[in-house]
């Protein structure tokens, strides 16, 4: 009798759980692209980081935001900022915020989006923040939210981002919802 009463609950319990789970009938993944190449980031110690984020004061930028979201929109406008695109005149720039704003500003560098997000990313990583580049057809920047616990997309070049219902979408959810 007493096993009788220890199994009946482990009896009702594989009965009733089945019915409050979820069953997976089927499953289509695509293949997921890899590559072999180390990824790393600058650490946002580094001594170009360090200067760019003290010449261009961009702690006085950061400072009206109240989120860490609202920091980084606030980096974001100002990039956008730092010159108007064109083109012409143009000398593909190295991939250095420093040099890109010294070729806008005493050379009317016109730059397009790659520069744009590249400052974006590089003022980003001078904050502590981690971010990647991305080239989705257009450059952009991705940029950790620990506020949504998600990699958001950042367009510099046009000073915007993607929501959906108030939440900014990262590069995958653009990519799914692009299809």
């Amino acid at each position: 009798m007493r096993v009788l009463l220890l199994l009946l609950p482990v009896a009702a319990l594989c009965v009733y759980a089945p019915l409050r789970s979820i069953q997976v009938l089927s499953l289509k993944n695509g293949r997921i692209a890899t590559t072999s190449y180390t990824m790393a980031e600058d650490p946002w110690q580094h001594p170009r980081l360090r200067r760019l984020r003290q010449r261009e004061g961009l702690d006085g930028v950061v400072a009206p935001g109240q989120t860490q979201f609202e920091k980084i929109v606030l980096l974001r406008q100002w990039a956008r900022r730092q010159w108007e695109a064109g083109p012409v005149p143009f000398y593909y720039p190295a991939w250095d915020a420093l040099e890109i704003l010294d070729l806008a500003r005493r050379h009317q560098n016109r730059a397009f989006c790659a520069q744009y997000a590249v400052l974006f990313l590089q003022t980003c990583r001078s904050m502590g923040l981690h971010a990647r580049y991305l080239d989705l057809g257009h450059f952009i920047a991705s940029v950790w939210s620990d506020e949504y616990n998600r990699w958001v997309v950042m367009d510099p070049t046009n000073d915007l981002h993607y929501e959906r219902k108030g939440e900014p979408k990262g590069d995958l959810e653009l990519i799914r919802a692009a299809r």
